[in-house]
């Protein structure tokens, strides 16, 4: 009915940012690890790879296909061709 955040049940600030009352979905640790990440990327110069496109791939599409739910035979084969990827053994 409403978007107002759900507050912590220690009413205390997030570990991850220290500024929300309210509980991430991914859990603070999830969050740190992206925060952590994404400093990594646009500050530390020794990084010469995109972080978010290396081995954490299919943990992504695993975490999205639980989220969204196994794609049509369509909406992976439209996939495939948008990412130049063989992905229909994997959508099956």
């Amino acid at each position: 009915e409403n978007l107002k955040p759900l507050p912590r049940p220690d009413g205390k600030r997030d570990e991850a940012t220290g500024f929300l009352r309210g509980e991430w979905l991914g859990g603070d640790k999830a969050v740190a690890e992206i925060l952590d990440r994404d400093s990594k990327q646009v500050y530390d110069t020794s990084i010469e790879k995109n972080l978010e496109l290396c081995e954490d791939k299919q943990k992504w599409r695993d975490w999205m296909q639980f989220v969204m739910g196994k794609p049509q035979p369509e909406q992976a084969a439209a996939a495939s061709a948008l990412l130049g990827e063989d992905r229909t053994e994997r959508s099956g």
